[in-house]
């Protein structure tokens, strides 16, 4: 537990540093640090599913939804090119996909959680239309993309119900994918609103990586 706290500290500590190099616009720097903070998460889980889990299946898919994770958080740097913000994007769902069949793994998707699955997936097109937002030609990327976000988050937050590997296991989990959504959510705006596009990076980075470094942390809670 000592490492994975270790590479949890380091963590937060290359996080600051990618905020700093994000916000002077060093590139380079931004992708390095970028990488690395990424590769923290993901190496965390891998830690602990070698020395500290109980090597579930539930931990494979984790660690490939993180590992995917990962592929994108360096593709996305390059956001101004086309075929890179695809390509992160493509990433990132499969990163979804993977998490929800692992979620799906453990506890299937109830009646309730399909209903709240489609109001909040319904009310989406609502939010669009106050904040007056235009997706143009990404409508069907967009909404695909949000209607698996959604099913990941409803998911990870019913583990506070079930609790199947205990209550630390299920706060990790259920905190880190609400993160994992308002970071996805925060970066639609910083995307789609050039007007907000500098004021949201912060709290996109913040949420992004505190949430998949507890969704990682969560794998050293296996009871």
């Amino acid at each position: 537990m000592i490492i994975v706290f270790g590479l949890l500290f380091v963590l937060l500590l290359s996080l600051s540093v990618l905020i700093y190099h994000k916000n002077y616009r060093h590139l380079r720097r931004t992708l390095i640090s970028k990488s690395f903070s990424s590769l923290l998460f993901l190496s965390m889980a891998i830690y602990a599913y070698i020395f500290i889990g109980s090597y579930h299946i539930f931990e494979i898919f984790i660690i490939t939804a993180l590992f995917f994770s990962l592929i994108g958080d360096v593709l996305i740097c390059f956001i101004r090119k086309k075929i890179y913000f695809i390509s992160a994007g493509i990433s990132f769902f499969i990163a979804h996909i993977v998490y929800v069949i692992g979620f799906c793994y453990i506890t299937r998707i109830s009646l309730i959680e399909l209903l709240i699955i489609g109001v909040l997936w319904l009310l989406f097109p609502l939010a669009v239309k106050i904040s007056k937002v235009s997706i143009k030609k990404h409508y069907l990327l967009v909404y695909g993309y949000y209607a698996i976000l959604v099913i990941m988050a409803v998911k990870s937050l019913s583990f506070i119900f079930y609790q199947p590997f205990g209550l630390a296991n299920a706060l990790l989990i259920s905190i880190g994918g609400f993160l994992f959504l308002v970071s996805d959510i925060i970066i639609f705006f910083e995307k789609f609103d050039r007007k907000l596009r500098i004021k949201l990076f912060i709290p996109n980075l913040l949420t992004y990586y505190i949430g998949q470094a507890l969704i990682a942390l969560s794998l050293s809670m296996i009871i």
